[in-house]
């Protein structure tokens, strides 16, 4: 939950309004999941209730237009004979508004083609400088306490031409362009930006300390940057810049870091950024079969304003970032083998040995940088007989003295970003 409060001006506008949680901590509208209930004051009008994602299908000329299809309905393409910009949906009831350039062309509405339910607006050649601002004005506040509703005007900063696509969108008919999201990954300090031009170079500057990355894009239109000196870690905020100097996006690291217990689905305990959505965001874009119900506003988990993780799955342990809808993940390690192994029997001295593993592409298996911790205890419980910070090595650490007996391993995988996970096997000392 995020709440703001403003006045309105003598002639009666208000705004904007920055949201924050009760502790202080800034949020952005993140995208059609979210519910906005605007109140007013004694005398003003009725509560606006606004539900993005629960408007209908714009795409059937039955509803108004919501983040997710603002994001992912435009096609932006140029070459040296000039440009063209794409635009769908565009026979909303609302108003559509297209600014390439910083000027204000003819609107998608009137320049829609109804039976493919696209536009089309020639321009000029379009460059990495050359921004394409897409907004949309609708009534998108209608509530029980407030029947006439409000409207509300949605903007988004369409990609680069020629750029690849980043989001799914099965109601439009062509392909769009890119919308630029970054992820960044807590568990190996990398950051992974799509939606972009293939081949074309960009820069990735995080904000503490201003250290800056340069890399080019893949033929897919994605650039992966690793190596920020000092890593990184919850609170960075790390923009991407075009060749054109543009910023394109700004991604807020999450605060995210957790503890797995063996193979529980869900976390043991753990932190994340309160307030923010958990997990898998939305697909393709939302529609429903009518406006205001039936769509998917109020939907998705959100991390607790506590910023107490417990409990969550342990399955995609991501958060989307509510001012980019770009995305911070970690992944935590597992113990792929042990040595002693589970049920194993030992005589005399041994080497205690483990190795972290990552699952790989097509089923493959990569090691992990991260260290495994081992506590052997008895196994009719008391005080720790050994104990190593890491026995994550290439040869181990060697066990001596056990008297013979039942005993209980306890191994910890701690990754770079502090995440933890526990796994238990048990040996026989002959």
């Amino acid at each position: 939950m995020a709440i703001g409060v403003g006045t309105t001006r003598a002639d009666g506008t208000w705004g904007p309004v920055q949201l924050s949680d009760p502790f202080g901590a800034s949020h952005a509208v993140g995208d059609d999941r979210d519910i906005l209930s605007v109140g007013y004051s004694q005398g003003g009008p009725g509560t606006d209730v606004v539900l993005t994602g629960n408007g209908g299908n714009p795409f059937t000329q039955a509803g108004w237009t919501g983040w997710y299809a603002l994001d992912s309905g435009f096609r932006v393409t140029s070459t040296a004979r000039g440009g063209r910009v794409l635009v769908a949906p565009c026979s909303q009831t609302g108003v559509l508004r297209l600014r390439i350039a910083g000027a204000l062309r003819l609107s998608p509405v009137a320049t829609c083609d109804p039976e493919a339910n696209a536009s089309r607006t020639v321009t000029g050649a379009l460059g990495s400088r050359s921004a394409v601002m897409l907004a949309s004005n609708d009534n998108r506040g209608l509530f029980g306490e407030n029947p006439y509703g409000a409207l509300v005007r949605l903007t988004v900063q369409a990609g680069e031409p020629n750029s690849v696509a980043s989001l799914q969108n099965s109601q439009i008919p062509y392909d769009p362009t890119g919308f630029p999201t970054c992820t960044g990954d807590l568990e190996n300090g990398g950051v992974a930006c799509s939606g972009l031009v293939p081949r074309a170079r960009y820069s990735l500057i995080r904000r503490r300390s201003g250290a800056v990355l340069h890399v080019a894009a893949g033929r897919d239109g994605v650039v992966r940057a690793r190596g920020f000196r000092g890593g990184l870690r919850g609170g960075d905020v790390v923009a991407l810049r075009n060749s054109g100097g543009r910023i394109l996006t700004r991604l807020h690291v999450a605060h995210l870091r957790v503890d797995i217990d063996g193979a529980q689905t869900v976390l043991a305990a753990g932190t994340c950024e309160s307030g923010d959505y958990y997990g898998t965001g939305l697909s393709d874009v939302p529609t429903s079969q009518a406006a205001v119900v039936l769509g998917v506003a109020g939907t998705g988990q959100v991390c607790p304003l506590s910023g107490d993780a417990t409990g969550l799955s342990s399955n995609r342990i991501q958060q989307t970032d509510d001012f980019s809808g770009g995305l911070t993940q970690t992944r935590v390690p597992s113990i792929g083998a042990t040595s002693p192994g589970d049920d194993a029997t030992v005589y005399g001295s041994f080497v205690a040995l483990a190795n972290a593993v990552l699952p790989g592409p097509h089923g493959a298996v990569l090691s992990a940088h991260a260290r495994a911790a081992l506590t052997i205890t008895p196994g009719a419980g008391g005080k720790p007989v050994f104990h190593s910070r890491n026995v994550n090595t290439p040869t181990g650490v060697r066990v001596f003295g056990l008297a013979p007996g039942v005993y209980r391993a306890t191994w910890v995988v701690v990754d770079a970003n502090g995440d933890t996970r526990t796994t238990r096997t048990r040996f026989i000392q002959a």
